[in-house]
């Protein structure tokens, strides 16, 4: 009862304050409890399957969008850690983007899943050797040959892998252990015809690439192929006609248009060089002759100010090396006529040639 009387007279006390403050009933304004909402996780929003068939539609599209794809297989891991397809997938896009030593680290998983699938020892192995694994990749071939005898792709791979150690006779014996049991196996005979050249035996090397040709008239690695021995051989015609028949059927394979492009420049046929140069940096701006090429066409087509702005460029990014000092302070001091740029790389130049007279003298007088 004495509870009830405090309380009584508390709420009294409550009601005769607020009769001093207005005249009319206190206001009571309801008390809302504020509703917090958490950020919705995108990658949750999808079940890891249709992440997954996200990503394989990206791979179907032409070209291939391997970057957006990668991100989809992430994705439908995340959803799912243990979800075998995606993990190839994955490794798969990794590979395509250059990042082999990740494609490595996804097949590695995968395979904990399914460790005795020959298809997927394989594609390990060729990533691992594309890692620079040369000897690891020997191990997977040598398992999938144990799970698939015949399998001619194994044998080839470990062909390269003793050709990436040195092993020449042991990649030489590989590669004709394809070829007893497939005589016009295109790779085998193309990389047999790379290990002749390379040991010299240049009669026997024409030989086997002519033998890729006839089985594969448009294939690309032999006509380039082809194109070196004739080059090496002083047969520029020759070289000529392959490395453009090389870029006729794949326009973006881009060795075939370096050396084109090497015999234009060296034979001073600098628009011709252009042309081929051109495109090259366009497919590939982090190449360093591509880049080098560019610029020296420019420079012997006349276009001074643009041949100094790629050797600039090729500068910024390879500051180490001395061929665009050499050539930007000859250029600004002879050919475009600023000699407060000609001093900054006259200057450049005598950090790599501090004992080369006639570069300090030069770079004194200009700078002075």
């Amino acid at each position: 009862m004495q509870r009830l009387r405090v309380a009584s007279a508390l709420f009294v006390a409550f009601l005769l304050a607020g009769s001093t403050l207005a005249c009319g009933p206190a206001k009571v304004e309801p008390v809302i409890d504020p509703v917090i909402e958490k950020p919705v996780d995108p990658v949750m929003s999808k079940s890891a399957e249709e992440w997954f068939l996200e990503g394989v539609n990206l791979l179907g599209e032409a070209p291939p969008k391997y970057a957006e794809a990668q991100q989809r297989f992430s994705n439908a891991l995340t959803r799912d850690p243990n979800y075998r397809d995606a993990l190839v997938n994955l490794a798969f896009c990794h590979v395509q983007l250059g990042d082999f030593e990740e494609g490595v680290k996804q097949y590695r998983a995968a395979l904990q899943a399914s460790p005795d699938d020959p298809s997927l020892l394989l594609s390990f192995a060729q990533v691992l050797l594309l890692s620079g694994n040369a000897s690891e990749a020997l191990e997977q071939f040598r398992r999938v040959l144990g799970l698939n005898p015949e399998s001619l792709d194994a044998y080839y791979g470990m062909a390269r892998c003793f050709f990436a150690k040195g092993e020449l006779p042991a990649a030489e014996q590989m590669a004709k252990e394809v070829l007893t049991r497939d005589a016009e196996n295109v790779p085998a005979l193309n990389f047999l015809g790379v290990l002749y050249q390379q040991q010299g035996r240049d009669a026997l090397a024409q030989y086997i690439f002519e033998r890729a040709h006839t089985a594969a008239p448009t294939n690309v690695e032999v006509l380039n192929n082809l194109g070196l021995l004739a080059l090496k051989r002083e047969q520029i015609a020759t070289a000529v006609v392959h490395f453009r028949a090389a870029i006729e059927n794949v326009p973006q394979f881009l060795e075939p248009r370096l050396n084109l492009g090497a015999i234009y420049l060296d034979y001073l046929d600098y628009n011709a060089a252009l042309e081929q140069f051109t495109v090259a940096y366009e497919l590939a701006p982090q190449n360093q002759l591509a880049h080098l090429g560019l610029a020296s066409s420019l420079l012997g087509t006349g276009d001074f100010e643009k041949a100094a702005e790629v050797y600039e460029s090729y500068a910024a990014a390879y500051p180490e090396h001395e061929v665009a000092p050499a050539r930007l302070s000859i250029l600004y001091e002879r050919q475009l006529g600023d000699a407060a740029k000609a001093c900054t790389w006259y200057t450049k130049l005598a950090t790599f040639r501090p004992n080369d007279a006639n570069v300090v003298a030069t770079r004194d007088f200009l700078c002075t």
